[in-house]
């Protein structure tokens, strides 16, 4: 009875293991066919991929497989039960971010309990209701004005007006993170890989790269003024 018993766990466990095995492979498939659609082979040298909420389509090999060896990517993922299979998968890249506690925060504009998280320091504390009259805001803390050096319309097939692309940036390189293909939220690179810049009408912070809410974007790139 008891090897029965055994046997039936055992037949259970493999039966879940190969059903996480199709979705997989269903699941990378389809994400290979994204990639395929809308990131040629070759456009991107060396990108930088911010992959949130990664759960368990295991994106990663898919990514070195398009964009090749050098890219630089990071995975979050709240579920936290997800980090065992992961494990199994080989997955390197993945880390368990708090990007959903990050938007709340900012929604709820408690901006002191930002600064509590891993990674995370206040720089300057700024007074919400006052920079809301002034409209002081990434845009002007980063480049000095709420003018931007580029309009609605432009092509971010190209960089704006006196920058240039960059992949591999440097202090004080501007850093734009990304919408649906629509510029949302800029910073400053800094020395020691992280980026200084103001949340809302709210404190200004000193951050890893990819420690921002979420509805600021999934895509960063960065730029250089030209000499």
């Amino acid at each position: 009875m008891k090897k029965y018993l055994k046997l039936n766990v055992f037949s259970i466990h493999i039966g879940v293991a190969q059903y996480y095995l199709e979705y997989i492979a269903k699941e990378q498939e389809g994400f290979r066919q994204v990639l395929k659609t809308y990131f040629l082979n070759g456009q991107y040298k060396n990108p930088r991929i911010l992959d949130i909420c990664c759960g368990v389509a295991n994106e990663e090999p898919l990514l070195i497989e398009h964009f090749g060896e050098n890219i630089e990517l990071v995975g979050i993922d709240n579920d936290k039960s997800l980090g065992e299979l992961l494990k199994e998968l080989g997955r390197k890249s993945v880390r368990f971010g708090d990007i959903r506690e990050l938007e709340d925060l900012v929604n709820d504009k408690k901006f002191d309990d930002i600064g509590l998280k891993d990674g995370i320091t206040i720089l300057e504390r700024r007074e919400y209701d006052k920079d809301a009259r002034d409209l002081y805001s990434c845009e002007k803390y980063v480049l000095g004005s709420n003018k931007l050096p580029w309009d609605s319309q432009h092509d971010w097939s190209s960089p704006p007006p006196g920058y240039v692309e960059v992949t591999h940036p440097q202090t004080n390189d501007l850093v734009i993170y990304f919408n649906e293909g629509r510029p949302n939220h800029l910073g400053r690179f800094t020395d020691n890989n992280s980026v200084k810049s103001k949340w809302g009408r709210g404190h200004i912070f000193q951050h890893p790269l990819d420690a921002v809410p979420s509805f600021y974007g999934n895509e960063v790139r960065f730029f250089r003024q030209s000499e």
